[in-house]
C-alpha cells in the first residue's frame, strides 16, 4: 500500500463528506479520477508517450455508488468542462478538472480537495478515492493481450493530424496503444466530451469482461504492478480489496452508468463551459443515488450555475445504461461487425461459469458419497 498512497501519506478526507454512519454498512461511496499525462492536451506522439509529464487535470471523474444491500452499483461519469467556481485560485481554469491540480500545495495532486467539492456541490458522502494514469490502462490493455471492445464510429488519427491510421468502426481486438486514443480524443466527436465518455463506456464494459474471464489468481497478480505503479488512493487494504472482489462479483445486469446533466450556454469569461443542471441533477441523483440517504431537493445544491443566463438553454440526457446492455451490444456486434476474428468474452465467461459450476456440482457430489469422518 506504501507503493499507492499520496506523498505526505494517507490524505484525511473531512468526515462530513464520509457515508453517515448510519449508512456505512449499507453502501460505499468512492470518487475514481483519472490523470491525463499529457502537459499539452494534444495527441501527438510526444506528449502521449512522455510517462513523466503530467498536467495535473483529473479529465476523468467517476463517482461510484456501491449498495452493499442489493448488490448494485452505479457509476456516474461527471464531465471534465462542468463549472465548478469563478475564483481561478480554486480550479484555475473555472472547470472541475483544475480543481484537484490547484489546490495541491506541495505540487502534487490534491484529491482530496477535489473529493470536497463534489460532497459540498452534489451533496454526495464520498469514502476515499482511487487516482489512476492513463499509462495504468494501457499497460493492463497490453497484459490482456489485447482488449476486445466494440468501436461504435470510426476514428480517424488523419483527421487529427496524427498520421494516417484509422481505427474503423466495429468489435476488434485493440492494443494499450489504440485504447489510449480511443480513451483520450474528444475531437473526433460532434457532441466533444460526451462523445468521449460515450466512448468510455465501450472501454469499462470492455474492460470488466476481460476481468471477469481471468482463471486464477496468478493472472491477477500479474495485473499488481500495472495497478501500483500507476495509482493512488487513501482507501485501506482491506477497502481496496474489498472493493476488487466487489466489483468483480457484481453481475452485469446490476450495473448502472448515467452522465451529470449538463447545459452548454454562452462563454464565460471567454471560456466555453459546461454549466451545471440544477433541477436535472437533484432528479438524477435523487432517483439513483440516495435510496438510504434520502432526496435532496435541487435549492441545497451548492452548484455553480447562477454567474450566466441559462433560460432557454435545455440540459443533457443523462443517457442511463445498464452494463448488461452494454454487453449485450458487443455481443451482437462480435457476431454481426467483427473486424478481425476477435474472441467473444461472454462466451468465455460462461463456459468457464458452467465448468465451475459442473466442477463444484461434481465435487458436491464425491463428498456426499464419502462415509462421514
Amino acid at each position: 500500500m506504501g507503493a499507492i498512497t499520496p506523498a505526505g501519506g494517507n490524505i484525511k478526507l473531512n468526515q462530513l463528506i464520509n457515508t453517515p454512519k448510519e449508512f456505512q454498512g449499507k453502501e460505499f461511496n468512492i470518487l475514481v479520477t483519472g490523470v491525463d499525462r499529457s502537459s499539452t492536451g494534444d495527441l501527438s506522439a510526444g506528449a502521449a508517450n512522455d510517462s513523466n509529464v503530467n498536467d495535473g487535470m483529473t479529465d476523468m471523474i467517476l463517482y461510484v455508488h456501491f449498495n452493499n444491500e442489493t448488490g448494485e452499483m452505479k457509476m456516474l461519469q461527471i464531465q471534465r468542462d462542468t463549472m465548478v467556481t469563478t475564483d481561478t485560485s480554486v480550479s484555475g481554469n473555472f472547470r472541475i478538472n483544475g480543481v484537484a491540480k490547484t489546490q495541491g500545495s506541495d505540487g502534487n495532486n490534491n484529491m482530496a480537495a477535489l473529493c470536497e467539492l463534489v460532497a459540498d456541490q452534489y451533496k454526495l458522502p464520498i469514502d476515499g478515492f482511487m487516482t489512476i494514469r492513463l499509462e495504468m490502462l494501457t499497460e493492463l490493455v497490453d497484459l490482456f493481450g489485447g482488449v476486445e471492445i466494440n468501436v461504435p464510429m470510426d476514428v480517424d488519427y488523419a483527421a487529427l493530424g496524427l498520421g494516417d491510421s484509422v481505427i474503423h468502426a466495429g468489435y476488434q481486438t485493440l492494443n494499450g496503444a489504440s485504447m489510449e486514443f480511443l480513451l483520450r480524443a474528444r475531437k473526433i466527436y460532434p457532441d466533444g466530451d460526451i462523445g468521449r465518455l460515450n466512448m468510455q463506456r465501450q472501454f469499462y464494459a470492455a474492460l470488466f469482461r476481460k476481468l471477469k474471464s481471468i482463471g486464477n489468481i496468478w493472472d491477477v497478480a500479474k495485473l499488481t504492478p500495472a495497478v501500483l505503479n500507476y495509482m493512488e488512493t487513501n482507501l485501506s487494504a482491506s477497502d481496496l480489496i474489498s472493493f476488487a472482489i466487489s466489483m468483480l462479483k457484481i453481475d452485469s445486469s446490476k450495473i448502472m452508468i448515467c452522465q451529470m446533466p449538463v447545459i452548454s450556454g454562452p462563454q464565460y469569461n471567454g471560456q466555453s463551459l459546461l454549466y451545471p443542471a440544477r433541477q436535472a441533477d437533484a432528479d438524477l441523483l435523487n432517483q439513483y443515488f440516495r435510496e438510504n440517504t434520502g432526496p435532496v431537493d435541487a435549492s441545497q445544491l451548492n452548484l455553480c450555475d447562477n454567474v450566466i443566463d441559462l433560460s432557454g438553454y435545455t440540459a443533457t440526457d443523462p443517457n442511463i445504461q445498464q452494463m448488461g446492455g452494454l454487453m449485450a451490444e458487443a455481443d451482437d456486434a462480435q457476431k454481426n461487425d467483427n473486424l478481425d476474428g476477435s474472441n467473444q468474452v461472454t462466451d468465455i465467461m460462461a463456459s468457464e461459469s458452467t465448468a465451475e459450476s459442473e466442477s463444484t456440482d461434481t465435487d458436491s457430489t464425491d463428498s456426499e458419497s464419502q462415509p462421514a469422518a
